[in-house]
């Protein structure tokens, strides 16, 4: 991407694939603007959300920090590596990239949403993830003294 003052991008339900990703992680490796990228409901999956990271980190000038990719099919291994690779600074040798990431209606199971949720707790990263905000309730002390209505 030639454009240097782009800073915000919504690719928001544009039926972006597997091979759209990747042109967006390709995209990554030269763009030295961009902070905010919104490629919520698409079709990446986790192939697509490795190419996504590889590409910035391949560029040490990436300054994209906030990142949307709600709904887009992702399951845990997929997340697993971003959190590796882009939050938890430690585990990949890097600084922390990302501080906030907007991950809702994934595959992530709740194990290890709890997981990442206490992995980024001990490491005392400083990043938002809106689907950790429900991390709490899903606690197995705090699951043993709740109670659960549904409708019938």
């Amino acid at each position: 991407m030639e454009n240097g003052t782009l800073k915000s991008l919504n690719l928001y339900r544009n039926i972006i694939d597997v091979d759209g990703a990747r042109s967006i992680g390709k995209m990554l490796e030269s763009n030295k603007s961009l902070e905010f990228l919104d490629i919520g409901h698409n079709r990446i999956r986790q192939t697509g959300l490795k190419a996504i990271c590889d590409g910035m980190l391949t560029n040490p000038d990436c300054k994209l920090n906030k990142l949307s990719i709600c709904a887009n099919f992702i399951n845990d291994d997929g997340l697993n590596y971003l959190f590796e690779k882009l939050v938890l600074p430690s585990y990949s040798g890097r600084k922390q990239q990302l501080t906030h990431i907007y991950l809702k209606k994934n595959f992530m199971s709740e194990y290890n949403k709890i997981s990442l949720a206490a992995k980024v707790a001990e490491k005392k990263v400083n990043v938002f993830v809106d689907d950790f905000r429900a991390v709490d309730f899903l606690v197995k002390e705090k699951l043993e003294r709740s109670i659960w209505i549904s409708p019938v």
